[in-house]
């Protein structure tokens, strides 16, 4: 494996900050490209336009509250109305009181309202929001002088999945977005499919064959069906889950870890041109009964990313 090729799947873990307050740090940077004021929330590479679609706390057309934490997403121009966009969207969420001493409302329930239902578990707050566009008024808007105004370009919103921990990255699939756990408390670190025809809050889709783990980013290689995942933890592996069936990458199969020839822990001893052999290590258990995979994996000689 050649060390661009590690580092994009590295990319998968990495690529993720948040984008209010952000401002300064671009500005600060000595290498940065010339930057555009575009508005009050981002400075933008000249060439670049954007525009506020959603806020945190505003009501959905479902009756449920835009959820703060917005990270992974993605888009498709298929599964809402004829010549809509649909934005399937992740929010870093967790228990109630999970983000208290900054002040923040955790829940996406309006105060007074009764727990909806299906959430895959009622006492965690995260999940999946998913917003319909009108990509012609979306497009209008990008040339207009005030990005930061409430678009129009929103037909529709609701919640697709709930009851899901520490939703941040995933990946786009042909059938959906899949939205990971970014943690491997006791039920939760699996991956859920979401898909963008869920108009209403849906039944969560498990992903019980990957495994349960610190999930990040996840890839598919669509001529083997293989899915490549990454992890974030200090330990973390890298993984892949190897179908049965090429053509059922949800399904049954194997779950392994990466090992790199000589290298066991990649923040030691790497440097720019450096090439290594890959091999795989088995996971015993990938539904981390007893040890999580990350532990497993080390044990058979995994390496740590």
């Amino acid at each position: 494996m050649r060390r661009r090729e590690l580092l994009g799947w590295g990319a998968l873990s990495t690529l993720h900050w948040l984008a209010l307050g952000q401002r300064s740090v671009f500005a600060a940077s000595a290498d940065a490209p010339a930057l555009t004021a575009a508005g009050d929330l981002l400075d933008l590479p000249k060439g670049f336009r954007y525009r506020v679609i959603q806020r945190a706390g505003q009501l959905m057309s479902d009756g449920h509250l835009v959820p703060i934490q917005p990270d992974g997403m993605a888009l498709f121009t298929s599964g809402g109305p004829a010549g809509s966009w649909v934005l399937l969207r992740n929010h870093e969420l967790g228990r109630p009181g999970y983000l208290d001493q900054r002040g923040y409302r955790t829940s996406w329930v309006m105060e007074g309202r009764d727990l909806p239902s299906p959430m895959y578990r009622t006492d965690r707050f995260g999940g999946v929001s998913r917003v319909v566009l009108d990509p012609k008024v979306l497009m209008a808007e990008l040339g207009a002088s005030d990005p930061d105004a409430l678009s129009k370009a929103v037909t529709a919103s609701n919640m697709a999945l709930a009851g899901t921990d520490s939703n941040c990255a995933g990946g786009k699939f042909p059938s959906g977005w899949v939205s990971c756990e970014e943690t491997d408390e006791a039920g939760h670190g699996w991956a859920f499919l979401v898909t963008p025809e869920d108009a209403t809050l849906t039944a969560p889709r498990k992903i019980e064959s990957w495994g349960r783990f610190q999930r990040e980013g996840v890839a598919l290689d669509p001529n083997t069906g293989r899915v490549y995942m990454s992890e974030d933890h200090s330990k973390g592996c890298v993984y892949r889950h190897l179908p049965d069936s090429p053509s059922a990458p949800f399904g049954a199969g194997r779950v392994q870890a990466m090992a790199l020839a000589q290298t066991s822990d990649t923040t030691r001893g790497v440097h720019q041109g450096q090439q290594w052999k890959v091999s795989w290590v088995d996971v015993a258990d990938p539904k981390a009964r007893s040890r999580p995979c990350r532990e497993q994996a080390a044990l058979r000689g995994a390496t740590r990313f």
